[in-house]
């Protein structure tokens, strides 16, 4: 995770997967010439309700972290929507370092003691998002994503 890189950036062999993966998914809403930094962009008004696929991420501790259409899809204007994943290239240290445009409206919890990472799909879903927490439903909104 990283909260200077803006999207998630995957190395190319994890990002071609994805994007093949997605493509496949959403074959009937028409894409338009990439945006750079992204390579798969769609016709922003082609997506209907639940015409989205969900992406999920699955983490060494086996939990999924749910990306919601709200992070995963980035509108950009001049009639585009694209997938808000980048390649990071073939020889990058980290093959994934999720960016901050996915962790958007997540909750993220961070247990020193315990040495763990909790975090929650989209507070969106929930009818909720960062600026009006209840910081009281800690713990149901909350999945351990790492301990040591």
């Amino acid at each position: 995770m990283s909260t200077i890189v803006t999207y998630t950036t995957l190395r190319s062999d994890i990002y071609k997967a994805l994007v093949e993966s997605f493509s496949n998914a959403t074959a009937g809403i028409p894409q338009v010439p990439a945006v750079e930094p992204f390579g798969l962009c769609f016709e922003d008004g082609a997506f209907g309700s639940g015409s989205v696929p969900r992406i999920d991420l699955e983490m060494e501790s086996e939990n999924i972290w749910s990306v919601s259409v709200e992070n995963s899809i980035k509108w950009v204007g001049n009639g585009a929507a694209c997938l808000a994943f980048v390649d990071g290239g073939s020889k990058v240290t980290d093959p994934i370092v999720i960016g901050t445009f996915q962790m958007e409206n997540n909750f993220l919890y961070f247990d020193l003691e315990n040495q763990q990472l909790g975090f929650s799909s989209s507070l969106l879903s929930r009818g909720t998002n960062c600026s009006n927490f209840n910081f009281n439903l800690v713990e149901s909104y909350t999945y351990q994503l790492s301990s040591e």
